[in-house]
């Protein structure tokens, strides 16, 4: 996975017309992530030095960002590991363990399963076990009955 940045470097206006671009290191700064390109780079306003790059992909675990010109490197600067979205919040809480082996995952398809999935009982005189089915058909909980003394009404 990588990051995607918006990234600025005032090199100042004496490298106006230069060939900017950059290489991209892992967070070790010495290892090459991605090597040295100038695609994507413009100066603005022109004539100002202050260069510009709307989308560098960058490791998920953060990385060095090398700008200058082709064999020269003007600026350095570290660049953090990606802030976790949403979708990787809820995943990491779903997957977190709630008793035994169940997941919180589990636990929510259990509920939903008890309270509005399918429920059969094995025998309609004397059932001894009910099952409730998911959403996809699964037999997903099962609750054994205890022999009682049943009266008719």
């Amino acid at each position: 996975m990588a990051q995607t940045i918006k990234f600025d470097a005032y090199l100042g206006a004496h490298r106006t017309g230069q060939a900017i671009g950059c290489t991209i290191y892992q967070g070790d700064g010495t290892t090459v992530y991605a090597t040295f390109s100038t695609t994507g780079w413009y100066e603005a306003p022109s004539g100002s030095g202050d260069f510009h790059h709307a989308g560098l992909s960058l490791p998920d675990a953060g990385g060095v960002v090398a700008v200058g010109v082709s064999g020269t490197e003007y600026k350095r600067a570290s660049i953090g590991a990606a802030l976790p979205t949403s979708t990787d919040i809820a995943n990491s809480v779903l997957a977190k363990i709630v008793t035994g082996s169940k997941t919180m995952s589990d636990v929510l398809r259990n509920i939903w399963s008890a309270t509005v999935g399918k429920a059969t009982a094995d025998n309609a005189s004397n059932p001894t076990h009910i099952t409730y089915e998911d959403a996809d058909g699964n037999v997903d909980v099962t609750h054994d009955l205890t022999d009682t003394e049943r009266t008719p009404s």
